[in-house]
């Protein structure tokens, strides 16, 4: 493998030619979100940006989609190892399900009802606010 295999793009299936490079991008770059997870929290604010690079003339949706069912399973498996040693509140755990559930419905069904320029513009927004927020 040369140093310009690197930067062809793929011409696997599914694969959108997206380069070798990039790929190894999206690989590592979870694993450093995951890190920043465990320790601060908010490794999306890694995720969502190096999907939105790799992919820059994509569907915006389709990347907080896939940033979404990260944290879902990141998430449901701190939950699982944080219950196996702590006692929960398992009816104030099902209350908050109960409701963020529906929220987490509506917010993607208005995120794919929003224009694409529209949803750019607010996902910007978001990730620098709830960056320097963080």
């Amino acid at each position: 493998m040369t140093h310009t295999d690197l930067w062809a793009p793929l011409d696997w299936p599914g694969f959108g030619g997206v380069t070798l490079a990039a790929l190894l991008f999206l690989c590592v770059t979870p694993l450093l979100a995951g890190a920043v997870d465990a320790i601060v929290g908010g490794g999306g604010l890694l995720q969502l940006p190096a999907m939105l690079l790799v992919n820059p003339g994509g569907a915006v949706v389709h990347s907080l989609a896939t940033s979404k069912m990260v944290g879902l399973v990141g998430t449901s498996a701190a939950v699982v190892t944080f219950a196996r040693k702590t006692p929960l509140d398992w009816k104030a755990v099902g209350q908050m399900a109960a409701t963020t559930f529906p929220a987490s419905v509506a917010g993607a069904a208005v995120a794919s009802a929003l224009p694409k320029s529209v949803l750019n513009t607010v996902v910007l927004c978001a990730l620098v606010i709830v960056g320097l927020h963080t």
